[in-house]
């Protein structure tokens, strides 16, 4: 009886300790589930940030042939009216801002149907009323006189207008912890992103080839430097 009494101790000690057993596996398998789903997670979350962090295109009419600016561009350009004054700052050629590069300043302004650009660094100083054109040549000290149209294109210098470009797409992107949305327009060999963070322009970057150039912005609206287009007195007149 003592025997028999041993056995049946000894079944059930192996019955729980079989249990046991299990239920260690059933929390090692839990645990490891767990960390595994955690580790998922974690993953995912990574991938999102770096995703986040990369240009999002949100609208891409490439498809679309369009030669005129549009969007937050054609708004910010309408609400500058035909009185302002721009002063762009940074990376531009001796002829336009597509040619070889060199940093510069241009100051570009306009009243009615009045527009001057001017830029020392670029030996440029163009006014234009009406249909006239006036080039000013400061080393020579002479005035060359033109009618519309000519070779020279003011709107060269001022990127805020429609020269046209065309339409890409416009663009989400956080450069340097800001987030903005650039309208892409390409022109000749050239790429040209304009940089809003709503609705106020912030920037603009030119890209030919392997060279970004980045260019500030600085408006004035209901300013007018008309001193820009006044004709030097004593300067030699010619015509084209």
């Amino acid at each position: 009886m003592l025997k028999l009494d041993f056995e049946q101790e000894k079944i059930k000690e192996q019955e729980r300790l079989q249990k046991k057993i299990e239920k260690n596996k059933k929390i090692i398998f839990m645990s490891g589930f767990c960390i595994l789903i955690a580790v998922l997670l974690l993953v995912i979350l990574v991938a999102f940030i770096k995703l986040s962090d990369k240009p999002k295109v949100i609208i891409d009419n490439t498809k679309v042939n369009l030669t005129h600016v549009n969007g937050k561009l054609a708004k910010y350009i309408e609400n500058l009216g035909n009185t302002y004054t721009i002063r762009y700052l940074g990376e531009f050629g001796p002829n336009s801002w597509n040619d070889e590069i060199k940093q510069a300043t241009i100051e570009y302004t306009r009243e009615g149907s009045k527009s001057a650009i001017y830029s020392e660094e670029l030996n440029r100083h163009v006014v234009i009323s009406g249909d006239n054109v006036y080039s000013i040549v400061k080393v020579y000290k002479v005035i060359v006189e033109a009618k519309k149209p000519v070779d020279f294109s003011a709107s060269e210098y001022n990127l805020l207008s429609d020269f046209g470009q065309r339409y890409v797409a416009d663009v989400e992107v956080k450069e340097s912890g800001v987030e903005y949305v650039y309208q892409e327009y390409t022109h000749q060999n050239a790429k040209i992103r304009y940089y809003f963070v709503g609705d106020d322009l912030r920037h603009i970057k030119i890209i030919t080839g392997d060279v970004e150039r980045k260019i500030n912005v600085i408006v004035t609206r209901k300013t007018v430097k008309r001193e820009l287009f006044e004709l030097p007195e004593g300067y030699k007149r010619t015509k084209a």
